[in-house]
């Protein structure tokens, strides 16, 4: 489930972040009990990794290119490593490096960064949850009022730093061309659920393709029950 390389990644970077920190021994082999022991690691030193990035955003930004490998090595369940990444370079920057990973390499790695892609459609700042009780504290109620005091009293970020809406169309493209390309199951149950069936969101040239995905649902409706529901894509219907 976890590669010695993920481990690997997550050691390095830990080593940065936080040097005085000890990680649990590593599990070298998934004998046994040992898979269990692996993930229970990589759970730890994942988190421990997560809250040391989200604390120090430059650092976050200088290893950068570790930290998106790191998130490229497991399908995201948890925003521990893209949060800080997202807090310290941007949603934009972030997204357009999935979109470049999700459109080339092994498949699995394919679905990893689509995944990925999720935390970026709902990151919130780190401040916003207090801001928002704050809010309401001062009497705010109408999703106007919450925006309005949200634009005051949230910390300035260079402007297009985290303007992602013109990019889905392109990461929906490259999902969807993954999802016909990557002959594996799993892969696609995955990808599915990223890039919405709809022949609106494509050019026309795509038409051929987004058939090819629909037959290929169409042939296990009980593995693409999103897909052919038309509950799917990243920053369209999800």
């Amino acid at each position: 489930m976890f590669s010695e390389e993920l481990q690997d990644v997550i050691d390095s970077l830990l080593g940065q972040a936080c040097p005085d920190w000890t990680p649990p021994p590593r599990v070298a082999l998934p004998v046994g009990n040992a898979g269990q022991r692996r993930y229970e690691r990589v759970e730890v030193t994942r988190l421990r990794l997560g809250r040391a990035l989200a604390g120090r955003p430059d650092l976050t930004a200088r290893l950068s290119t570790a930290v998106l490998e790191a998130v490229l090595l497991e399908y995201s369940v948890t925003d521990q490593l893209t949060a800080p990444l997202i807090a310290a370079v941007g949603r934009r920057a972030v997204l357009e490096q999935l979109i470049g990973a999700v459109g080339e390499g092994p498949c699995q790695r394919r679905a990893n960064a689509a995944g990925a892609a999720y935390w970026v459609r709902c990151w919130r700042h780190p401040q916003q949850s207090a801001l928002l009780r704050s809010a309401f504290a001062e009497g705010a109620r109408s999703p106007e009022e919450f925006r309005s005091y949200l634009a005051r009293h949230l910390p300035p970020r260079p402007g297009g730093t985290d303007t992602v809406e013109d990019l889905w169309p392109s990461f929906w493209r490259a999902c969807l061309t993954a999802f016909v390309e990557c002959d594996d199951a799993e892969v696609r149950r995955l990808l599915q659920v990223a890039f919405p069936n709809e022949a609106g969101c494509y050019p026309p040239e795509l038409a051929g393709l987004l058939e090819r995905a629909r037959r290929i649902a169409a042939a296990d409706p009980g593995r693409f029950q999103r897909m052919l529901g038309g509950t799917t894509g990243y920053g369209y219907r999800i």
